[in-house]
């Protein structure tokens, strides 16, 4: 009978270390963050049909006016130039006055659906999963699960 030498465990070793390495990676490619496309106002504003319909991550300048609307910055929302951000519709949450009064006139990272109404042309982002005020890492619109 052949002796083993530590040599010849190398590959099994190396083996067992890729598999568990592999394995521990699984879990954050199926988690509840993944399924959002991240994406930057700016590239949202030039390329709308590309996030018809999915759910997007997406940072911008909040605020109450025009029933809630996230614009590409602050100076947009002052002017209201509202070709430079998108409404805000949540029609899951109960509390959308006082969640909405929570994030206005704050930079935030939304988590919601990106859609398209009647002309194709007009997009909001609607049923949002979370809003967190990035300046003070918290979330602001308290969303009710299903």
């Amino acid at each position: 009978m052949r002796k083993r030498y530590p040599m010849e465990k190398i590959p099994v070793c190396l083996m067992v270390i890729f598999s568990l390495c592999s394995f521990g990676a699984i879990p954050n490619a199926f988690s509840e963050e993944s399924h959002f496309h991240e994406v930057s106002m700016i590239h949202l504003i030039a390329n709308p049909k590309k996030y018809r319909y999915k759910k997007i991550a997406v940072k911008g300048y909040y605020t109450e006016a025009r029933n809630g609307h996230l614009f590409l910055s602050k100076d947009h929302a002052d002017i209201m130039d509202i070709k430079s951000g998108f409404p805000v519709l949540d029609s899951r949450n109960v509390n959308n006055a006082q969640s909405s009064a929570a994030c206005s006139g704050h930079y935030v990272e939304m988590r919601g659906e990106f859609v398209s109404f009647k002309d194709w042309e007009r997009y909001s982002i609607i049923d949002l999963e979370r809003v967190l005020i990035l300046k003070q890492n918290k979330e602001c619109w308290k969303v009710r699960k299903r």
